[in-house]
């Protein structure tokens, strides 16, 4: 199609008049659900397969699930599979080969596999601290843990580093930071950490993690 001009780009592009923005390509409704968390497997190996981590709401009672769609359509995505779990929402997800880790909150960390459809198979207890916010690669990985306000942010947090090349568990000592969403980079862990802003912590020493420098 025709390419955007910048002063419209932050703007509901609505040619067709039909009230939805034309980049969007297509849509799944989740119902009585919002969509908190997605991830996909690597390097193409998942093929048209893509996770989904929901906070549902059945009239007032709150919990979690893990849906598998298929976006081999991308215009019609396809609900596949769903997987409910305790807690109050999946806010982290992470792919890699055959196995999906699913941070439930008060529920846990979780772990799926996911050679087929999702299946859970490994769960690492949290509580009292739940898990909020998840990054991980190559059997390492990283926790934020913490409790949620009444407008959703991660109070009273803890980032852990993780092993994750078999049933993950915890490495040295957790950092007191309140992780609202993390992302790995060479060694590092990236945490936007709210009213502490962007925090870059080196995993170098697990039992003695640091912050390297603060935005």
């Amino acid at each position: 199609g025709m390419p955007i001009p910048p002063e419209r780009r932050n703007r509901l592009v609505d040619e067709d008049g039909n009230g939805l923005d034309d980049r969007t390509v297509g849509r799944l409704i989740f119902s009585s659900a919002e969509a908190v968390s997605v991830a996909y497997p690597p390097d193409g190996r998942g093929g048209d397969r893509l996770f989904v981590g929901l906070r549902v709401n059945n009239q007032g009672t709150i919990s979690g699930a893990v849906v598998e769609v298929d976006l081999a359509v991308p215009s019609a995505p396809r609900l596949v599979a769903i997987e409910s779990t305790q807690g109050e929402g999946v806010f982290g997800l992470e792919a890699e080969s055959d196995r999906l880790l699913a941070a439930a909150g008060t529920a846990g960390l979780q772990s799926y596999d996911i050679s087929y459809t999702p299946f859970l198979v490994h769960t690492m207890p949290t509580t009292p601290f739940g898990s909020q916010a998840l990054a991980a690669e190559n059997g390492v990985g990283v926790l934020g843990r913490g409790a949620r306000n009444a407008i959703d942010q991660v109070l009273d947090g803890r980032l852990e580093l993780l092993d994750v090349a078999g049933s993950p568990r915890v490495v040295g000592s957790p950092l007191a930071l309140d992780v609202q969403r993390v992302r790995l980079w060479r060694g590092h862990a990236v945490v936007a950490a709210g009213g502490a802003g962007l925090v870059v912590v080196d995993l170098g020493n697990p039992d003695a993690l640091a912050p390297l420098a603060t935005v």
